[in-house]
């Protein structure tokens, strides 16, 4: 048979319990608090009861004489942030009602902590740590999606591929002249179009919803901003020489074959030292 607990034991362990626990009566008057309430609220225990919501004003009252699922307690000056879980249940003998508190700030923590290094591994993965642009992997994680939407409704769609080489043709661009070019095409473009680093001083710009012809024209554009700049490198001005190939969306194409497309078409460029090329 199994020995009935002692009340007064049972009242201590409730007390002392790692979880703040509330009783209401029906009318929400409270009628009892245990001491872990103090803890997380910063209030006596004794000044909460026989009141309700109407006898105090400041929001962790609030918190006590409401149901709040999830919620976070303000720092204070003798308290932290806290933030805690509720749940609530109706007595099965009464009328009362039992709430509980759990502090869950450790865990709200860590779920940031695991959020914010999800958010930084991701930006590291899809973008390129020199220029700040979406990387290979990211600017093809762009396309490819375009891509099926042309396909499936035969959008326009274009790329222009770009390269940038310091104003003596055979020296690659310089660091500085990359960033600054970057910065420079992307606020030149429009806020739907966008814009990667795919290897040293080439990038690819995708257009959506743009016809060839735009994107040409876009293409001569920029690489005329481009090719006024003058960027310090190593204490010598330098100017940034920039041509390009431009690609369209045909039926029948994937992502390879137009990224195909303008590759040849931009090396073609290079080698016949043309501004812009379309493929």
């Amino acid at each position: 048979m199994a020995q009935q607990l002692n009340a007064s034991l049972t009242g201590a362990a409730l007390d002392s319990a790692p979880v703040g626990i509330l009783i209401f009566d029906k009318s929400e008057r409270l009628l009892w608090a245990n001491k872990t309430i103090e803890k997380l609220f910063s209030v006596n225990q004794h000044d909460l009861i026989a009141q309700s919501a109407g006898d105090f004003v400041g929001k962790k009252y609030k918190y006590i004489f409401s149901f709040k699922e999830n919620f976070c307690l303000e720092a204070s000056d003798d308290s932290p942030e806290r933030w805690l879980k509720c749940w609530q249940e109706k007595s099965e003998s009464s009328d009362e009602t039992i709430r509980y508190y759990l502090d869950v700030t450790t865990e709200h923590q860590l779920q940031v902590a695991y959020d914010q290094l999800r958010e930084t591994l991701e930006q590291q993965a899809t973008h390129d740590p020199v220029t700040g642009l979406l990387n290979r992997r990211g600017i093809h994680k762009i396309l490819e999606p375009l891509i099926s939407r042309s396909r499936r409704y035969e959008n326009d769609l274009s790329i222009i591929r770009m390269s940038l080489s310091s104003d003596q043709k055979e020296q690659s661009i310089s660091e500085q002249g990359l960033i600054t070019a970057s910065y420079l095409l992307k606020d030149k473009m429009r806020w739907a179009d966008h814009i990667g680093h795919l290897e040293e001083g080439e990038l690819l710009l995708v257009l959506p919803e743009t016809p060839g012809d735009a994107a040409e024209k876009l293409a001569v554009k920029l690489c005329n901003i481009i090719e006024d700049l003058k960027v310090n490198n190593a204490g010598q001005e330098v100017s940034i020489s920039a041509c390009c190939s431009i690609a369209m969306w045909v039926k029948g194409d994937n992502i390879t074959t137009l990224l195909k497309r303008a590759e040849d078409a931009l090396q073609d460029a290079i080698n016949e030292n043309h501004q812009v090329l379309v493929a």
